[in-house]
This record gives C-alpha cells, structure tokens and sequence, in this order.
C-alpha cells in the first residue's frame, strides 16, 4: 500500500538511530520486501549479507516483530505478532570470511486459517566479531511489511483527551491518546475545534498525529495550541479534538470544556479591588470627629 513506504522510512530511520556506536560497516539488501498474499501462500525471502572487513565474522539470524511506542517510533521485539511464527531462517547462524557475501534464505508459510490484514516483521542480522559468536557488534534489520489478503477493517479509538480546566495564557497545551484497533496501518489527521458556550466555532487549528498507525498501536502525543488572535474573551470554552483517519477519511471525536481567564481580567479585578478599598479609607477619615479647641 501506499502508506507502507512512509512507516518503512520511519522504522528504519528509528532503527539506525537505535545502534550501538561500535557496529562496523556490515550491510544487507533488500532492505524491504513488501508482500501480498492469500491466506495459505508460501515464498522464499532472500537477505544479502556483505562482510567488508578482512576477517571472518559470525551473523546470528532471527525474526522478530515490529511495534510503535506511544510516540510513534519503531520497537523491534519478539513476540510481538503472530506472524513471527510464519517466517523462519532455513539457519540459525552464517559466517563470512573476510570481504564475503552471501545469501540467507527466509521460509514464509502463512496459515491458511490467517485474517485479512497487515503485519509488520523484522528479518534480523545481528553481527558478532570473529567465528566464536563473541564481540556484539550491531544488528541491521530487512523490514517485511505483509499484507494477508481480503476485506481489513479501520477503526481508531481516542482514549485520553484532556486539558486544563482554566488557563491564563493564549497557549493552550492538550494530551491526547489513540489505539489502531483495526487491522491495517491508517494515515492521521488532527483538527483542534474551539467553539464559545452557545456553539459557535471560534478557531480551527491542525494538530500533528504522526506517522500512519500500526495494527494494534498506541500513540500519546502532548500538541499545544496557540489562540492568540483567535480566543480575546474570558468565558466557558469547549476544545473538540477531530481525528481522521484511514482511507476513507472516518471521524472520531472527543469533547473536553475549560475556562479561559486571560491575565487582564486580574489586573481589571486588582484596579477595582483597589479602588473599593482606596475609597472605604477614604470615607472613613471622613467620619472621624475632629477634637474641639
């Protein structure tokens, strides 16, 4: 799908960001395969594996599952997805000796009784110094994003939406929760709608959700939103989150109130305050009897 090249851009990115300094230059290729396939289909997924240094080395080889943390970045853990089951190293291991390359080979069987929908796997090489497994020196990963054929189904769910209950300042900050309970990765789209106690929109702001949403994930993001312009009266205000989401561009919504009380009002209620008090004094030495000569 189309979306698959943005969430395998952003994997890999978090990937590369995640190794360890003291990996060396070992590569593999593809560094992607994208498949569709009916429930019961098999094929074979070939890794190369380059070794450019002089000496030998050892690369371990596994499979492992991909998830999103709650912001958005790629975690590459086992037992993760079912579909970790589905794929399997024809060895666990390889040595290259030095400037060498070669070829592992990858068993996909999906399981006839498999649901429609997406899932996201790893094909692992992780490199050890020298042909004794010793020395870890970094794992590089060949992303598979699989697609099991038939009808898939977007649904995402907001499940925290919270604000403060008065603010001061025209920057208003939200948190935000959301779940992929579908069974396919879904673009984001986020509004911010502000409207006054009678229903009337007074602003329109676009939140950033982030890169497309795995199956299964979960995403908390902190977006503030400057009304600066936009919201000038103290009141009652309510801040409506609309997230679109997926192909069809569906809706889900969350409500939340609060009371906008912007500095000046304090300042007004202090001039005033001041002034009652200021002429209560003044009234009062006005009422004091003057002693006779």
């Amino acid at each position: 799908m189309r979306y698959s090249s943005i969430i395998f851009g952003c994997l890999i990115f978090g990937l590369f960001l995640s190794l360890p300094l003291r990996v060396r230059a070992f590569s593999v290729s593809p560094l992607r395969y994208v498949i569709n396939a009916e429930a019961g289909a098999t094929q074979q997924l070939r890794v190369t594996i380059t070794n450019p240094d002089a000496v030998s080395a050892h690369y371990a080889l596994q499979v492992v599952g991909v998830r999103q943390d709650a912001t958005g970045r790629p975690i590459f853990e086992n037992s993760i997805d079912s579909a970790e089951t589905w794929v399997e190293p024809s060895q666990p291991s390889i040595t290259l000796r030095g400037k060498e390359e070669a070829t592992a080979i990858f068993s996909l069987h999906i399981p006839k009784q498999a649901l429609p929908g997406a899932h996201y796997l790893g094909l692992a090489v992780e490199a050890s110094g020298g042909g004794n497994g010793t020395a870890l020196r970094g794992r590089l990963v060949t992303l598979v994003v699989l697609h099991v054929a038939g009808e898939v189904h977007e649904n995402v769910e907001i499940i925290m939406w919270r604000g403060p209950t008065w603010i001061t300042q025209s920057a208003w900050p939200f948190s935000l929760s959301l779940r992929n309970r579908g069974t396919i990765e879904v673009p984001l789209e986020g509004y911010l709608q502000i409207t006054n106690w009678s229903g009337k929109e007074l602003a329109r702001n676009s939140v950033t959700l982030g890169n497309p949403l795995v199956p299964g994930g979960y995403r908390t993001l902190e977006p503030t939103i400057d009304t600066k312009g936009q919201i000038r009266w103290p009141g009652w205000y309510r801040a409506e989150l609309l997230v679109h989401y997926g192909k069809t561009k569906q809706i889900v919504t969350a409500k939340i109130t609060l009371w906008y009380i912007p500095l000046w009002v304090f300042g007004i209620i202090g001039t005033i305050c001041f002034g009652l008090i200021w002429r209560a004094v003044g009234r009062r030495s006005q009422r004091r009897p003057t002693s006779a000569n």
